[in-house]
C-alpha cells in the first residue's frame, strides 16, 4: 500500500512539471559554478579606498556569477528511459531516473535564465532524493543569481552538510557572505575551500579580494600571487593584484599587472593604464 502511494505521488510530481532551458560551461566539479568556480563573470565587489590618489584606485573585482556559475552545473544527457506523464503508477518507478529527469529540467531552465522555474525543478529532486547535494547546490545557485544571498547561503550549507568535501560549495558560501559584506565569514569559507583543495586558484583569488577590501594589502598580495601561480592566465587576479600594488603606492608593479591583464583580455583597464602608467 505504501509503495503504491509513493509511486502515485512520484507520478503526480512528474505530471506537474514542464520543460525548458539553463547556464554555461564549468571548470571544477559539482554542478553550476568555476573555479570560481565559470558562469557569468560579473564584477561583484568593490574595494574600499583610502584618501588621496587611492580614491581613484581601480575597483577590486570578485570573479562573477556567470563565470563561476558556468563551472558548476553538470549537464546530464543520458537517456533516462522515463516514459513521462502516462507512466502507469502501478509499475515500479526508478527514483534515480525520476530525480534525473527533474535535475535535467532544472539545468535547462537555469541555462535559459529562468531561475525560479529552475529552482522548482531542483526542489522536486530533493523531494524524491533528500540527500541529493547537487540539487541543493543548484537551488542555491538559483537564489544566488536572483541576488537572494541569505537564502543562497542556506541552500549551499545544506549541500555542504551533505558533502563536506565539495570545495566549490564552500567557495560559493564564502562569495555569498562577501557580497553581504561579511568578510570574516567569507574568509572562513574560503579557508575551508582551500583545506579541501589546496591549489584552488579561485579560492586564493576571492580570499585575496576580501583581504584587500579590509585593507590587508600585504596578505592580499600573497593570495593573488598564489592564484596566479596555480592559474598563470588568471586575468582577474592580475587586475586585483595590480589594484593592491596601487593601494600600496607601487605604481610600477601595478602598471605591469594591469598591462598583463589587458594582454589576457581584461576589459575596461585601458583607461587606468592611460591615467596612471605614463
Amino acid at each position: 500500500m505504501f509503495r503504491n502511494t509513493f509511486l502515485i505521488i512520484a507520478a503526480m510530481l512528474i505530471l506537474v512539471s514542464c520543460g525548458q532551458e539553463s547556464k554555461k560551461e564549468g571548470a571544477n566539479k559539482s554542478e553550476v559554478l568555476d573555479k570560481v568556480p565559470s558562469g557569468a563573470i560579473k564584477e561583484n565587489q568593490q574595494a574600499t579606498s583610502s584618501a588621496g590618489e587611492q580614491k581613484n584606485s581601480p575597483v577590486l573585482r570578485q570573479k562573477s556569477q556567470q563565470q563561476m556559475t558556468d563551472q558548476g552545473m553538470e549537464v546530464q544527457t543520458a537517456d533516462t528511459g522515463f516514459m513521462g506523464p502516462n507512466t502507469d503508477p502501478t509499475q515500479s518507478l526508478d527514483v534515480d531516473k525520476v530525480a534525473e529527469v527533474f535535475f535535467n529540467r532544472g539545468i535547462r531552465e537555469f541555462k535559459a535564465g529562468r531561475y525560479e522555474q529552475s529552482m522548482q525543478e531542483f526542489k522536486k529532486v530533493t523531494q524524491v532524493k533528500p540527500d541529493h547535494s547537487k540539487a541543493y547546490y543548484n537551488i542555491g545557485l538559483c537564489q544566488y543569481e536572483m541576488k537572494n544571498y541569505y537564502r543562497a547561503i542556506d541552500e549551499f550549507k545544506t549541500a555542504f552538510d551533505l558533502n563536506s568535501r565539495d570545495s566549490i560549495v564552500a567557495l560559493y558560501i564564502g562569495i555569498s557572505y562577501n557580497l553581504l559584506q561579511n568578510r570574516e565569514k567569507a574568509i572562513e569559507y574560503y579557508n575551508k575551500a582551500l583545506e579541501i583543495k589546496p591549489d584552488f586558484a579561485s579560492a586564493f583569488y576571492n580570499r585575496g579580494t576580501a583581504l584587500a577590501q579590509q585593507q590587508k594589502y600585504h596578505e592580499a598580495l600573497q593570495d593573488f600571487n598564489q592564484a596566479i601561480e596555480y592559474q598563470p592566465e588568471y586575468k582577474e587576479a592580475f587586475v586585483n593584484r595590480g589594484n593592491t600594488y596601487f593601494s600600496l603606492g607601487n605604481r610600477t608593479a601595478a602598471c605591469e599587472d594591469w598591462k598583463r591583464a589587458i594582454e589576457l583580455g581584461a576589459e575596461n583597464m585601458d583607461q587606468y593604464v592611460e591615467d596612471y602608467c605614463k
